[in-house]
């Protein structure tokens, strides 16, 4: 009987095993291949020279801490990923233990150098979140996704999205009866929706529509995510045939308190609100973007508001905060060309609005004009006397003007009171490293600021274009926190 008994003890032990891939396979994270090109005539097991077929089949069979490798081709098929696992594009050069590796991104959607993802108009091309060890989308273009919410990704949890080119994706509003997040029906994110804490950074978002909804770009449905260092540009947020939504052309933020930082959001449209950016009853914290070229209404109709932003607060809630922003060449074929506050008039310091028609700002009845107050300008290029934004760890602070090199500030008050801190820019980048004074390399010394900005971010004094700062990096994080525990 006892050995009968050690038999089936040893059987099920070597079965257990073998389900998990082998001894080491238990214990130790694996690297998985996905070739779409592999011969269907050979066995899948996620090895080089026999990989997976189809990027799902990968996800199904990975561990948590795998790293999932997508080799260049064409993948028709959508995918969940709600694994704690990386998955990659493989490329040439790239190292697969660096996150968001910059050598893996994706800027055209050509299956002969990329993974591309085809969704087909079926919903979103993938579906992505849960939590730590954090799921990772890195390296693809995803196009012709056609979900209601979220037409290329929907991503929540807190899910890391990097160096991917999202294209020709479209939200679409199927006659959708009923309330929900995204205003109360409609389409969000034409691109790309996000929820909770995930990260969207370094990506190219272009091109992408929401059809009778927000957010043609980018959707933020609540939370307090991270949009960081992300081209978004030539998307489109259209109304609905009953004459509806259409706001947000590159992004639509919807409540939460989101950090939305150091993007280039540029010639993007929206039908009826905020060219640029629709900001409705969030805690947003925007800064150091370049927002240029956005258009809003039709000037058919002599509608649309806010081409650059449009922020609405008729609830109450804290405005948000726009800091250290160029607003540029934005129009509005209504009022409000650069930024338009509705109900409530957002916190503007040391943003540069220039050249946006038919104004730079429309606020409610006696609001102040921000130029000229809290460090905002209008000019045609910053120079050396423009200010920099610095927050203090509770997100509160002062006005004060002191010395550049001074970092001594009176303390903020005690009282809740939300305001800014701002100090002269003075001779030293976010970085705090030499500024550079000629960033665009015309021969005439001027500081850049917000997006616009270039430093050298690794000490070899070499510009580096659009690269984040540590200091708007620490910021992003110190807002982050407070938000985490703030009441919403």
């Amino acid at each position: 009987m006892r050995s009968r008994a050690a038999l089936l003890q040893l059987c099920l032990l070597m079965c257990f095993v073998l389900v998990l891939g082998g001894p080491d396979r238990a214990f130790q994270a694996a690297t998985l291949y996905v070739d779409a090109s592999a011969p269907t005539s050979q066995l899948e097991t996620g090895d080089p020279n026999t990989p997976f077929r189809a990027i799902q089949t990968a996800l199904t069979a990975a561990l948590p801490n795998d790293i999932i490798l997508v080799r260049a081709g064409l993948y028709q098929e959508t995918i969940f990923h709600f694994q704690q696992v990386r998955l990659l594009a493989d490329c040439a050069g790239c190292d697969p233990n660096i996150i968001c590796d910059p050598l893996r991104k994706a800027t055209v959607a050509d299956p002969n150098t990329v993974p591309v993802i085809e969704g087909n108009g079926l919903g979103p091309v993938a579906q992505i979140g849960g939590f730590g060890p954090r799921p990772t989308f890195d390296g693809f273009a995803v196009r012709n996704g056609g979900g209601r919410i979220g037409g290329g990704l929907s991503v929540g949890g807190d899910a890391l999205v990097c160096n991917n080119l999202v294209t020709g994706n479209r939200a679409v509003d199927r006659n959708f009866a009923g309330a929900d997040t995204c205003r109360g029906g409609g389409a969000c994110g034409g691109g790309i929706v996000v929820f909770s804490t995930a990260t969207i950074q370094d990506n190219m978002i272009i091109g992408n529509t929401a059809v009778g909804g927000l957010g043609g770009g980018i959707a933020v449905l609540g939370g307090i995510p991270i949009i960081t260092r992300n081209e978004i540009r030539g998307n489109a947020a259209q109304v609905a045939s009953d004459g509806f939504y259409g706001y947000g052309g590159g992004i639509a933020l919807i409540g939460g308190a989101p950090i939305v930082t150091s993007n280039v959001i540029a010639d993007n449209r929206a039908d009826q609100g905020g060219g640029g950016l629709d900001i409705f009853g969030s805690l947003a914290a925007i800064t150091g973007n370049a927002i240029t070229g956005n258009e809003v209404g039709s000037p058919a109709r002599g509608t649309g508001r806010g081409g650059g932003v449009l922020t609405v607060n008729r609830f109450g809630e804290r405005p948000p905060d726009l800091m250290n922003n160029e607003i540029r060449g934005n129009r509005a074929w209504l009022n409000g060309g650069g930024v338009v506050g509705l109900f409530a008039d957002p916190l503007l310091a040391t943003n540069n609005l220039y050249a946006n028609e038919p104004n730079d700002f429309t606020g409610l009845a006696g609001a102040t004009n921000p130029i000229g107050v809290n460090g905002n300008r209008s000019v045609d290029a910053a120079d050396p006397g423009q200010q920099a934004m610095i927050l203090d760890a509770g997100h509160r602070g002062i006005i004060c003007d002191t010395d550049p090199q001074d970092s001594t500030c009176p303390a903020p008050a005690d009282d809740g009171s939300q305001h800014v801190r701002v100090v002269p820019l003075g001779s030293l980048d976010f970085a705090g490293a030499a500024r550079q004074t000629d960033g665009n390399g015309d021969g005439i010394g001027r500081s850049d600021i917000g997006a616009s900005e270039v430093i050298s971010t690794d000490g070899d004094g070499v510009a580096s274009p659009r690269q984040l700062s540590r200091s708007l990096q620490s910021i992003a994080v110190r807002c982050r926190w407070r938000r985490d525990r703030r009441p919403l």
